[in-house]
């Protein structure tokens, strides 16, 4: 019999805020970086159902008619105590059905069928409750119906879900990493020996997505697809029904002990839109160290990025972030776009598919050609979490122009002007390609406070990098370049351009492969001068140059009065490696090799200096008994301060390498490490 409860009327939200975090202290940096093409869910809320003594709960199901969650704990009895309740937090009954639940996540409401189907996994068997006029459900006998399921040949069923359009089931098998889907005959039934002989079972095979353990299943009504829990990583794989990896979407950090089961359902917000519909994660609060129910679980309502998709809902780029609201994600499908875009006014996400795939062929099939004028410009008053991610970005006078703070992610530069042109502001540039361009790769003008770091920067027409020190002065605008390979450009691999006042600027510059560019590896200009001549200007602005390899440029490094250079490699430069890096630079804990002149009115502790051949691999790593294998300084200080403090989980072996790559280590950019044509 039913339990009538008491109403609820208070409801708890939580608020999650996704910030990225840049902490540079202006003398070394040791910060990491949040990977930013990652989708994250949201927390809507929690709802803590031991309120209602639910101290445990498991299984999710949802019957939208109704509006009625229905709740199954943790534990494992001979019934199963179903408790119902609204997404208002409102308690609404509780009954005992005879089923054997091994695992209580195996709970589903068929809306198609007004029925919530258990699967009684002692008897092989599906229970099936119906509803009764009032709306509750009747447990009678009579009221209860019984399916055979075990010619399906279910190894371990984590998961059940329903298609409220067909009133097909998915079953999720967990240890056969596959999804059953079962179409129930004319009536409703879903015998499976009958089903089987009718052709009404199909198989989804999710083998290939190496999952380890899934739980939960859920079908979106909205956009009729399958999702499931990968507990392993704590996020959340969306499936079409028919297998496709359609996104991976991360869970809130440090919010989940345990999830289990999962549906959609209507928000809990009475503001919200009637039609919102939020997914639900039943968290049951069990660690595997503590299995004795003392631990307290609840349910967690998130919510999904929204998605405009290009060409589906939008024909071109342009309409579809006119079409999308704060925080929404714009997806473009594979194609070719000719387009001048303009991102302003909110944050959004502008990505290929492979934001959602992690595919990389889709960031050379989905092409934005700006036909000679700026592809993307971004203003001042775009979000500063907004994001391009995963696109081939061509044939414009910029590649991308911004003046906000924003995320470079993922994509192929080629054919411009100048690739990305910083007017202000800044944000992270990482995991890019840039080749081919006319002009620059990267050009930072104006207050620009930015991390580049894990690109390839090649074969481009006059800098990899090129930074103006335009006036400023205020907060320091820190500017790291990490870890990045920067090639064959037809000028300086970095450039810095002094203008007559110092400004309040920092650099790091670390662990980059910087080989074979036209002039300079590093080339220090003055006086607004942009054309190279190996002058090697005093600039004033603080330079942290650690842990580079430099090889075979005409010049490895020129200029700098205030610049520490430690635990590099200057090889094979053409005509020079150091030339006037001197006043207060310091130049310690290097090796010279093969160099037309090693150094010249530059600051060299010779007490530390290395002249030997590196003995480098054909892409740079160090050899196997290469001098510069645990050679370079774990911490350095200048005047009593510490510019330098590595930690042992920086470098391996009793002290760091020389040169960009630790011999142990691999540092090539991660979307791109497969390329070899350097």
């Amino acid at each position: 019999m039913f339990i009538l409860g008491r109403r609820r009327n208070n409801l708890f939200y939580g608020l999650l805020v996704v910030g990225l975090t840049l902490l540079f202290s202006g003398v070394r940096s040791s910060a990491t970086y949040a990977q930013d093409d990652t989708i994250y869910l949201k927390e809507v809320r929690a709802i803590d159902t031991n309120d209602f003594g639910l101290l445990n709960p498991a299984g999710l199901a949802f019957a939208f008619d109704a509006n009625i969650f229905f709740v199954l704990e943790a534990h494992s009895t001979t019934q199963a105590n179903i408790a119902a309740m609204t997404p208002f937090e409102e308690w609404v009954a509780s009954a005992r059905v005879d089923v054997a639940l091994i695992d209580p996540i195996n709970l589903a409401y068929d809306n198609r069928g007004n029925r919530l189907l258990l699967l009684d996994t002692a008897s092989n068997e599906l229970v099936e409750i119906k509803r009764g006029s009032d709306g509750l459900l009747e447990h009678s006998p009579e009221a209860t119906t019984r399916f055979q399921v075990g010619q399906l040949g279910l190894q371990a069923p984590r998961g059940l879900t329903f298609d409220p359009t067909n009133g097909h089931l998915f079953i999720l098998d967990s240890a056969a990493l596959q999804i059953v889907r079962l179409e129930p005959d004319a009536g409703g039934g879903l015998d499976s020996a009958a089903a089987l002989k009718e052709g009404r079972v199909t198989r989804i095979d999710l083998t290939p997505t190496g999952l380890v353990d899934p739980r939960g299943l859920a079908f979106n009504p909205k956009n009729g697809h399958l999702y499931l829990l990968n507990p392993v990583g704590q996020s959340i794989y969306e499936f079409t029904t028919a297998g496709q990896v359609v996104a991976i979407l991360q869970l809130p950090l440090s919010e989940f002990v345990n999830p289990q089961g999962l549906v959609f359902a209507l928000s809990g917000d009475a503001t919200d839109d009637p039609s919102t519909i939020n997914l639900y994660i039943a968290d049951n609060g069990l660690s595997g160290r503590n299995k004795t129910g003392q631990e307290l679980g609840r349910i967690m309502e998130l919510s999904l990025p929204t998605i405009v998709y290009v060409p589906g809902d939008a024909p071109t780029i342009q309409e579809g972030i006119e079409l999308a609201g704060e925080g929404d994600v714009v997806l473009v499908a594979p194609g070719a776009y000719h387009e001048n875009i303009q991102l302003s006014g909110k944050t959004i996400t502008l990505a290929s598919q492979f934001y959602t795939s992690q595919d990389t062929s889709f960031i050379d099939q989905t092409i934005i050609d700006g036909g000679g004028e700026t592809v993307i410009r971004v203003e001042s008053s775009a979000g500063p979490d907004a994001k391009i991610i995963g696109f081939t970005i061509q044939n414009g006078n910029d590649g991308i122009s911004t003046a906000a703070k924003l995320h470079i992610l993922n994509n192929r530069f080629t054919g411009n002007k100048d690739a990305i042109d910083y007017e202000a502001g800044g944000g992270a540039c990482r995991n890019n390609l840039f080749e081919n361009n006319k002009d620059d790769a990267v050009d930072l003008d104006g207050p620009v406070e930015a991390i580049i770091e894990d690109n390839i920067i090649r074969n481009n027409g006059d800098d990899g990098v090129e930074i103006r020190l335009h006036k400023y002065r205020g907060p320091s605008l820190n500017i790291i370049i990490r870890r990045n390979i920067i090639a064959g450009n037809e000028e300086d691999g970095i450039q810095l351009i002094g203008y007559p006042e110092v400004t309040d600027r920092i650099f790091l510059i670390e662990r980059n492969l910087i080989k074979d560019n036209a002039m300079a590896g590093l080339g220090l200009m003055d006086d607004k001068v942009t054309t190279e001549d190996f002058r090697g200007a005093s600039l004033l602005e603080r330079i942290h140059l650690f842990n580079n390899t430099f090889i075979g440029n005409d010049h490895s490094l020129t200029g700098g009065d205030n610049l520490m250079a430690l635990n590099n490699i200057f090889a094979g430069s053409t005509n020079m490696a150091l030339k006037n890096v001197d006043g207060n630079s310091i130049v310690a804990y290097n090796l010279f090799w093969g160099n037309g002149t090693d150094h010249h009115h530059s600051n060299v502790d010779t007490s530390t200096m290395i002249f030997a051949d590196p003995r480098l691999t054909a892409d740079d790593r160090l050899l196997p008994g290469s001098p510069a294998i645990d050679a370079g300084a774990t911490s350095f200080a200048k005047n009593s301060e510490i510019v330098m403090d590595l930690q042992s989980n920086e470098y391996c072996g009793p002290a760091p390498d020389l040169g960009a790559y630790e011999s142990c280590w691999q540092f090539l950019p991660c979307i791109w490490r497969q390329e070899k044509n350097f």
